[in-house]
């Protein structure tokens, strides 16, 4: 039996997967609930720590890859070794958890950002995973939000866009305003509505090019009219829940992170706040 591993299945060649060579495939996917998450901290740690312990990290590693686990589970028997005594939940938590010396309004800032995103995407019709603010290399905090289909028309990629920008909405409607943090939200925006117009004839033309160099400065102009309209709309859609958004940065600030269940238990519960529909 021969058995394979890859992150880019498409990149094979056919005639390595075609009938009777490595035909079957098995997608392993990270865990996605909190009940999966503390399966896979169970496995690797054996009965070293009771279920009250583990249910102390599963918070925290929501999203994180089974390798990821594995390796945190390693660093805290390791440290527990080095001070000669039996692995603790702490442990863990000092290898799971980076230190973060950001101040606490950057820390708010970051947190107003990331539920932006998670209110947006939510009253959107998006699933919302989980949002974190605990710091990843040079990322201060993430959203993890899915997509409604694979082949959105016009309107929902503008929905997408929307949520893109609903970070720096919440910068604008609840921070200090527009800041640097949103760099990659808006590279993210600004090509998903080239991409439309330009390869995917969901513009005025159908003529699609990927590789256009020089752009006509009138779809420049459209494409930043509309980045405006949309993030016009995301404010809205967070002033619209506006109780909701406090109550969910606060919550982030002192937990750190919120599962998608947390985040929509919120929002259902925010009687005073007006709740928006997908139309534009």
């Amino acid at each position: 039996m021969l058995l394979g591993a890859t992150n880019y299945p498409a990149r094979l060649d056919a005639a390595l997967i075609r009938p009777g060579r490595l035909q079957q495939r098995i997608p392993v996917l990270p865990p996605a609930t909190e009940a999966e998450v503390e399966a896979v901290f169970r496995y690797y740690l054996r009965d070293e720590l009771p279920p009250i312990e583990i249910a102390k990290l599963i918070r925290f590693a929501i999203g994180a890859t089974p390798a990821a686990i594995e390796g945190w589970v390693k660093e805290g028997r390791n440290l527990a070794r080095s001070e000669n005594r039996s692995l603790t939940a702490a442990d863990l938590l000092r290898v799971m958890l980076p230190p973060d010396n950001r101040s606490p309004a950057d820390v708010r800032t970051t947190a107003i950002h990331e539920v932006g995103h998670a209110v947006v995407a939510h009253r959107l019709g998006f699933p919302v995973h989980h949002v974190s603010i605990i710091r990843e290399g040079e990322t201060g905090g993430i959203t993890r939000t899915g997509v409604a289909t694979l082949v959105p028309t016009l309107e929902r990629l503008r929905d997408q866009v929307t949520v893109a920008l609903g970070g720096r909405a919440a910068d604008i409607a609840f921070g200090n305003g527009p800041n640097t943090g949103a760099a990659d939200d808006l590279a993210r925006a600004t090509s998903l509505l080239l991409d439309a117009y330009e390869r995917q004839g969901l513009g005025a033309t159908l003529v699609a090019s990927p590789n256009f160099v020089i752009r006509h400065p009138d779809l420049i102009k459209s494409v930043d009219d509309e980045l405006k309209r949309l993030l016009d709309r995301a404010i809205i859609i967070l002033e619209d829940n506006r109780s909701a958004v406090m109550e969910l940065v606060q919550r982030l600030i002192d937990e750190r992170v919120l599962s998608g269940a947390a985040v929509a238990e919120v929002l259902a519960s925010g009687a005073g706040d007006t709740h928006v529909s997908q139309a534009a």
